[in-house]
């Protein structure tokens, strides 16, 4: 696939759009990630802030993949909107609908691009599984934001995850590349355009050679959320391992922590 050619949408890097393509990625996503310990902590949270289910309450979920999250709140009661730029997962979000034997309206939209939403048009949404980071470029990532805050209505609350910049302390391997990616950044902002921002990952991923994610710090993403009209925040620290919920108040949880759930009201 040549590249260039066919990776024409603002906040989607080549590697991205090699996974949104990519149809048996879409088809293995519920075998790969069986069990995974963040689903059932998602899902915990989710019904926490979301209430009451009711058929008059809509969710949206941006950046649905294969309707993992929202599904499981279809068949609580709630009525629930699948946003997604892949057509493959849109299209295992109906299978699967089908086979719960639920009903789920299919959006396919770059998370970047949603004029075609209207405003104030859904009651709560989630954004989970670092979707966000995979929007690259911080104006992109500021500019779906504003939309989620558009489209979610003033009383309504955002269920956001993404991943920590600083636990690359702890991986192998990690704190080599904290050190290529704080000098490559900076020499991009300086010189280079800003093309490479700090907390830019291009990694091999399920058979993808350059896969891309962003990862954030804590201030980061605090600051992303309240330029986008976010501003009451709460931040749900996850451990690693297991991602169970990690008291706030601990000893260095800002780096510590493998990433955040983050409640997100206006």
């Amino acid at each position: 696939m040549n590249r260039r050619l066919c990776n024409p949408l603002p906040g989607v890097d080549p590697g991205t759009w090699d996974y949104l393509n990519s149809r048996w990625i879409a088809e293995r996503y519920e075998s790969y990630f069986a069990d995974h310990p963040l689903f059932a902590v998602d899902q915990d949270i989710l019904t926490s802030a979301f209430g009451a289910p009711s058929p008059e309450m809509t969710i949206v979920d941006l950046g649905c993949g294969n309707g993992r999250a929202l599904l499981p709140l279809v068949q609580q009661g709630f009525s629930g909107v699948a946003v997604d730029l892949s057509t493959s997962m849109l299209g295992e979000v109906r299978d699967r609908a089908k086979q719960m034997n639920v009903e789920v309206t299919c959006v396919h939209a770059n998370l970047v691009q949603l004029e075609g939403l209207s405003a104030n048009c859904f009651d709560h949404g989630m954004c989970l599984f670092s979707t966000l980071g995979m929007v690259q470029g911080q104006s992109h990532r500021v500019t779906a934001l504003k939309h989620f805050r558009r489209i979610i209505r003033p009383s309504g609350t955002l269920v956001l995850h993404v991943h920590n910049y600083w636990y690359n302390l702890f991986d192998p391997g990690g704190p080599w590349w904290l050190l290529r990616n704080l000098v490559a950044s900076g020499w991009s902002q300086t010189f280079g355009g800003g093309k490479l921002e700090r907390g830019d990952k291009h990694y091999p991923y399920r058979g993808l050679q350059n896969m891309f994610l962003h990862v954030f710090t804590r201030r980061e993403i605090q600051a992303t959320l309240n330029q986008s009209g976010w501003t009451n925040l709460e931040f749900i620290p996850l451990r690693p391992v297991s991602l169970q919920p990690w008291r706030e108040g601990a000893w260095g949880i800002s780096i510590r922590s493998v990433g955040w759930v983050i409640i997100c009201r206006s």
